[in-house]
């Protein structure tokens, strides 16, 4: 995120560019989600869209909280500094954004889950869930998920988007290269947590899955290793159309919305 913003003037920015990226993304969403808990294929739009209330709130949210946290983090490395950050501490700033931004988003995700699996509406589902006491399930894996997740779209992408225009490639081809490999950093080394969180969130009664360990053991006794990795197709889509999306929306967005700071 821009250290020439506030946190405030960072959050509208994120909350606008989750907008996008969820309005735009949500089928591949839940075909992934569908992959991983063994439910039938659609095209379905009705069931594509199927919780995209829930999503929406937490993707723009989580990224907008996401922004907020990794510009507090990067001007906290900076110590004030005018300078380029380093590789390493992009990704740091990002990995810390995205760890954070899980205890808001995990409950959302758990509501989007249990909307695509068993419909009803938004409401009866967060009162099914608090009244449950399920609020807290799959959060470990969703935070080392979206800590992974925004490393790469805040710190993986930009890197390379910045390193392929220094190297004299231009900016649609530089995004491009910045978009999918931030996508496949982000979706690869994050796929078995996100896998574990799915089937969690989807079985609260833990017919099948408990905990995070347990559920990883469940997975790969009953799938083998490529279970872990089921539904990554579709998340490898969404990452890389995601990277692209929020890495553009941020760079546009900013100077639209407060062009006194980069004047």
């Amino acid at each position: 995120m821009s250290t020439r913003l506030s946190e405030l003037q960072n959050a509208s920015v994120g909350l606008a560019a989750g907008a996008i990226e969820v309005t735009t993304m949500q089928s591949t969403n839940y075909l992934k989600n569908a992959k991983q808990q063994g439910m039938p294929f659609t095209m379905d739009p009705r069931k594509l869209y199927r919780g995209y209330g829930a999503n929406l709130s937490n993707m723009g949210s989580a990224t907008m909280l996401q922004f907020v946290v990794n510009g507090k983090v990067k001007k906290m490395i900076s110590q004030g500094e005018d300078r380029a950050l380093t590789t390493c501490e992009e990704i740091s700033a990002g990995f810390a954004a995205g760890f954070v931004s899980a205890f808001l988003c995990s409950p959302l995700e758990l509501v989007m889950i249990q909307q695509q699996r068993k419909g009803g509406n938004t409401v009866e589902t967060v009162r099914a869930m608090l009244g449950g006491g399920h609020v807290g399930r799959g959060i470990v894996g969703c935070a080392m998920r979206e800590g992974i997740y925004s490393a790469g779209y805040l710190g993986v992408g930009p890197v390379i988007r910045k390193s392929l225009e220094q190297r004299g490639y231009g900016k649609s081809e530089s995004a491009v290269g910045a978009a999918v490999g931030g996508g496949v950093f982000c979706c690869y080394l994050s796929h078995p947590f996100d896998t574990c969180k799915t089937c969690m969130q989807g079985d609260i009664e833990r017919q099948t899955y408990g905990s995070l360990r347990a559920t990883v053991g469940t997975v790969l006794r009953e799938r083998g290793l490529p279970g872990l990795y089921s539904g990554a197709s579709w998340r490898l889509t969404r990452q890389i159309c995601a990277v692209f999306i929020l890495d553009q929306a941020r760079m546009l967005l900013s100077p639209i919305f407060y062009p006194d700071a980069f004047d």
